[in-house]
């Protein structure tokens, strides 16, 4: 009986002797860890007894990380894939749990878990990874992740809206929305093709359609960064490249003119829906609306002139065609002379030595005037001719009138000629020497 006792962490130094007791109090050394403490008894005698024991010391939680998705940004689905990753340093994780936007009840540790989320709510959901280690110290961690539960919306028109265009290439006006996540990207497809690859977004955008005249569908789609893709969007255009074609026809038809105004006639196909005029294929009138015929002015020079005429449909294409008539406002010219340029005749049949010319369409015919009328047009050829004719039974100067028309009708100035018409013979007497009976000499008077 009777005695002392101390105690000692890692013989480091010596407690002061106390009564000895079935139980003590005691600080370990600093820091977890293995602690081991020694107790030296000591009798009466003065002998003494050394026993030791150890334990391990552990006040820190685990600690460790977890990832949801990845590390993704944004989720677009209710179920989280969680990853984690574990660890304590002295007594080791026995169990581990999930809480906030999931909830799983404690388990032992692994790799991670799938769950699903208790809200559906949009926004910024916070997992918390528990860890508890074998003495009961908690470590936590935690992630988030937005939840974009809409799909993104736009729309696109093809060259604003236009139903028609002439031309393969086109403009895409594209609009997109996404209140949560944000637009990512955008897919284009024209008809049943394939859709393209993802790119990145843009409001407007240059497409090449597909060849062939006729309706051009494109879709588009959006993508989200939550991944959500969007409904799809279209717009619907007809491709038309084919051009109107016409034929044009001045005066009906007609080779020649004698007016600068004329009437034009237009046939067509293709559909236009407006047309215009020119006199040289540069210089335009106005657009007209489509009708058949046409009042035209061409320049006042004689000579051939074309007539221009440019149809347009619809989508702007443009189709030409002409036609030329010749303009001849100028009659012919020529001459008339009679019996050749006798200033005499006896008898009253005469002719005519007509000359005549025409640096248009030509000359048709020719007519005279004699004896108190003109006479019918006779068709000519060449150059000249000679025509008989009957002058008046008037005695003395008598004129013959001459006129010349060109195969359009234009008919020119009056020409003529005069010849004095004397058919009376002349009368007289005669005497000899005075009228004596006899003369001695073969010279008379």
């Amino acid at each position: 009986s009777g005695g002392a006792m101390r105690f000692s962490n890692e013989r480091s130094g010596w407690s002061d002797w106390v009564s000895p007791s079935v139980a003590a109090t005691w600080t370990l050394s600093p820091g977890d860890g293995d602690k081991l403490v020694y107790c030296q008894l000591r009798n009466n005698a003065g002998l003494t007894y050394e026993c030791s024991d150890s334990i391990i010391v552990d006040t820190t939680g685990p600690f460790g990380s977890v990832v949801i998705n990845d590390g993704a940004v944004y989720a677009s689905s209710t179920t989280l894939v969680m990853s984690v990753e574990y660890n304590d340093l002295v007594s080791g994780v026995n169990q581990v749990k999930y809480t906030g936007a999931i909830e799983v009840g404690w388990g032992t540790p692994t790799s991670g878990t799938n769950a699903t989320m208790g809200s559906t709510v949009e926004g910024v959901k916070t997992v918390y990874f528990v860890m508890q280690d074998n003495v009961g110290n908690i470590g936590t961690a935690t992630d988030t992740i937005i939840y974009d539960d809409n799909s993104p919306t736009g729309t696109i028109t093809i060259n604003n809206g236009a139903a028609l265009t002439n031309a393969r290439e086109v403009y895409l006006n594209l609009s997109y929305e996404d209140s949560m996540s944000g637009v990512d990207v955008i897919s284009l497809r024209e008809g049943t093709t394939t859709w393209g690859a993802w790119e990145s977004a843009v409001t407007t955008k240059k497409l090449s359609l597909s060849s062939g005249d006729g309706d051009k569908t494109v879709y588009y789609r959006i993508k989200d960064k939550s991944g959500r893709v969007s409904a799809e969007y279209l717009d619907t255009i007809t491709l038309d490249t084919s051009g109107p074609s016409g034929t044009l026809s001045i005066n009906n038809g007609s080779l020649t003119s004698a007016s600068s105004n004329v009437v034009l006639y237009l046939s067509y196909s293709g559909a236009p829906v407006q047309v215009r005029f020119s006199n040289d294929g540069q210089s335009w009138g106005e657009w007209n609306a489509m009708a058949g015929t046409y009042s035209w002015t061409i320049p006042i020079d004689d000579g051939q002139r074309r007539v221009y005429a440019q149809l347009q449909d619809t989508a702007g294409n443009a189709g030409v065609c002409s036609d030329t008539i010749l303009l001849d406002t100028t009659a012919g010219f020529g001459s008339v002379v009679i019996n050749q340029g006798a200033g005499y005749t006896n008898t009253r049949t005469v002719t005519l030595s007509i000359t005549y010319h025409d640096t248009g369409c030509g000359v048709a015919d020719v007519s005279y005037y004699n004896n108190g009328a003109w006479s019918s047009w006779l068709a000519v050829s060449g150059d000249e001719a000679t025509l008989t004719t009957t002058l008046t039974t008037a005695e003395g100067q008598q004129a013959v009138y001459y006129r010349i028309r060109d195969n359009i009708g234009n008919v020119s100035g009056t020409y003529s000629d005069t010849i004095i018409l004397d058919t009376t013979a002349p009368s007289g007497t005669m005497t000899i020497n005075s009228g004596a009976a006899y003369t001695g000499s073969r010279d008379v008077i």
